[in-house]
């Protein structure tokens, strides 16, 4: 009774065995099979324990079953296994970590859309990324510039409108090259060509104006104008000659001749290369617009001396026999021109070039027409503190079409103006002779 008790039922074995899958019953013929060793042990002669050999008789049962469950689990497993993914080995480190789980994310989550700040900051940043990779470049093309390219290889002198052989006045070519102090093999960027220009003015005086180009790649390009002797001004116990621009061409002891003498100006140190300096800035503006209406008219060439006097007190020598009176600045223009009319006589009622006397044009009406006066005579060629007064008895023993305004009378016929010529008066002035007053006109518009 005790021994069928402890046999395991035939069933069971038979039950594990029909609940068998294929791979299993696969797996368990594959597998070797174990020697029984109490039949190994019968067969070679040795005589083992009746009791043992019961035992295990009846514990073999069990094992195969036991056995059969250990492969049919290790089955599962694999089958398990194979449907997993592989598992990574753990990172390390903390950040790898991350950054792994945020890949996953990514891969997982759809893209963001990004707000407006980070669309600013992103473009703020590519911004400065390409500014900064801009001023690189732009750093190391001037360094290149000024060390290994854009050498000096050539010179060239040429006018200013671009011709050439250049006129350069009393200088050479070599003079003007040799005084600009730039050789070759020097770079064309390291040397400021507004500082080698003043330069070259002072060293040359008689180069009126010099321009200095860079026609790369190596070629310094020299345009000079020269200077004319136009002006001369005295001091204090020496004579400037000037340039038509009121150069400084030459300091000298005597008395130029054939220059147009400027008189009446207080000169600070001259210089020579340097422009005229005067001690008062607003004659030096009256001076240079004087010379500019002067040259408007036609006029300058012919003037022998030019005062600017007293504020009320400027006058023009005219071609050395006559003094134009302007008085002040103010109608400056119209002045000049009046006086141009009167003088150059194109139309045959102004001044003959072979009389000599004073053209006053300093008189202005309340309209602001001008009264011009002619007195015939001699005249002081010196600066006086008074205006020469003119023959009042004369203009007023005018008929009054012979000193018309721009805005006066309308003009007489030919025989009225013909007999006003021919009248005869008498001046007051010095010499005590009768003269034979021009008429004045106006000047055309």
């Amino acid at each position: 009774m005790n021994q069928q008790k402890r046999r395991p039922p035939q069933h069971t074995a038979n039950q594990s065995v029909q609940n068998r899958t294929p791979r299993d019953r696969q797996a368990m013929q594959s597998r070797p099979v174990q020697p029984n060793r109490n039949r190994t042990a019968a067969n070679s002669g040795m005589r083992t324990a009746p009791n043992r050999n019961a035992a295990q008789r009846r514990s073999a049962p069990m094992q195969n079953a036991n056995t059969m469950a250990r492969s049919t689990a290790q089955a599962a497993q694999q089958r398990s296994a194979q449907q997993r993914p592989m598992q990574q080995k753990p990172l390390s480190s903390t950040s790898a970590k991350k950054r792994v789980q945020k890949r996953a994310e990514k891969r997982q989550a759809p893209p963001r859309r990004l707000t407006h700040g980070e669309l600013r900051r992103r473009r703020r940043r590519r911004n400065l990324l390409l500014a900064f990779l801009t001023v690189i470049v732009i750093g190391v093309g001037i360094a290149l510039s000024l060390t290994v390219l854009f050498k000096v290889e050539e010179f060239r002198v040429e006018n200013l409108d671009k011709t050439s052989p250049a006129n350069t006045g009393i200088y050479t070519e070599e003079q003007v090259l040799s005084a600009l102090r730039i050789s070759v093999g020097d770079n064309m960027f390291q040397f400021s060509a507004k500082d080698k220009q003043k330069a070259l003015e002072v060293a040359l005086p008689y180069l009126d104006v010099v321009q200095i180009r860079r026609s790369l790649p190596g070629t310094v390009v020299v345009r000079v104008q020269p200077a004319v002797e136009t002006w001369c001004v005295q001091t204090d116990g020496s004579w400037l000659i000037l340039s038509d621009s009121l150069k400084v061409l030459k300091i000298t002891q005597e008395k130029p001749e054939h220059l147009t003498a400027l008189t009446g100006l207080a000169v600070n140190t001259p210089v020579e290369g340097y422009s005229l300096q005067l001690q008062d800035e607003r004659k030096h503006q009256e001076l240079l617009e004087l010379i500019a209406v002067l040259e408007k008219y036609g006029m300058k060439s012919d003037c022998t001396e030019i005062a600017l006097g007293e504020e009320n007190n400027a006058y023009v020598i005219y071609q050395d026999r006559a003094k134009i009176l302007i008085g002040t600045y103010n109608n400056l223009d119209y002045k000049i021109q009046f006086a141009s009319v009167i003088m150059q006589n194109k139309d045959g009622k102004g001044v003959a070039e072979s009389e000599r006397g004073v053209l006053d044009v300093s008189h202005q009406l309340e309209d602001g027409s001008i009264r011009p006066t002619w007195s015939p005579g001699e005249f002081a060629a010196v600066e006086s503190t008074e205006p020469t007064e003119p023959a009042t008895d004369t203009a007023e023993s005018q008929d009054p079409a012979a000193s018309q305004t721009e805005e006066g009378q309308q003009a007489q016929d030919t025989e009225q103006t013909q007999e006003t010529q021919t009248e005869e008066t008498q001046t007051d002035g010095a010499d005590g002779q009768d003269t034979t007053p021009q008429p004045t006109t106006e000047p055309a518009d």
